[in-house]
């Protein structure tokens, strides 16, 4: 295909290019802040830029914010209940913490001292409660109440 190359300047003036480059820009301006939605958007968006910009201006190597952030993090973990700490996954698709994670595997790694311990347990509990348990079980199982 043949390729035409057109020299705007030989047409229009600069004052009639910038006129025209106004006039562009501010129908592109209407277009954009014509929808109510759209205009909230972009002034968010705007106000969220210029906050997060002088908030990072303001903390930037402060070394004393720092150090209050780094307290208030840990005053923070200090204060979860063990619900906020150890989190399974969900539904609504939360991921398992990592807590939650070091606490599975903490468990397999120690699997072995687990079972000794709990065969341990087992030999020094009395024979009645050894007793009872077996016969609750064999109940459930039979369906007897």
């Amino acid at each position: 295909m043949d390729e035409i190359t057109i020299n705007i300047s030989d047409y229009l003036s600069e004052d009639e290019m910038k006129e025209i480059a106004r006039e562009k820009f501010g129908e592109i301006i209407e277009r954009q802040f014509s929808n109510e939605n759209q205009t909230k958007r972009i002034i968010d968006n705007t106000a969220y830029g210029m906050v997060f910009k002088r908030v990072d201006e303001v903390f930037g190597g402060k070394a004393e914010l720092e150090k209050m952030i780094l307290e208030k993090v840990v005053e923070q973990i200090n204060a979860l209940s063990s619900f906020h700490i150890f989190r399974h996954e969900d539904l609504w698709g939360r991921a398992t913490s990592p807590a939650e994670k070091i606490i599975h595997q903490a468990v397999a790694d120690n699997a072995e001292l687990i079972s000794a311990r709990v065969s341990e347990a087992l030999r020094i509990l009395p024979n009645k409660i050894v007793k009872e348990a077996i016969g609750e079980f064999i109940k459930n199982k039979l369906g007897a109440k």
